[in-house]
């Protein structure tokens, strides 16, 4: 989870998935907009039917944030048959 920032107050708790791995938990920002926090106990979480597994992962500074690469690299060669991005803004990385 990430750390409370001084311009987020808690708003009433409210929980979407009491029993599960995901934990959401809604913040008013000091201007009345909403925050959403999202958390994920991983021991909790089942075991997905599909995965990706990644012999390749590189970590590079966006326009607007951090990127995470993962890729599956071509057997024998150093070219990324597939790849998996995921993105986060600067602000919202912790």
């Amino acid at each position: 989870m990430m750390a409370m920032s001084k311009s987020l107050v808690p708003m009433a708790a409210f929980d979407l998935s009491s029993q599960g791995p995901v934990r959401l938990r809604g913040y008013r920002t000091s201007n009345n907009t909403m925050a959403l926090e999202m958390g994920v106990d991983y021991e909790k979480a089942e075991v997905p039917d599909r995965f990706y597994y990644a012999d390749y992962c590189d970590v590079i500074r966006g326009r607007v944030g951090v990127n995470f690469i993962f890729g599956r690299l071509e057997p024998g060669g150093n070219r990324l048959r597939s790849q998996v991005e995921i993105a986060y803004p600067e602000d919202q990385f912790i």
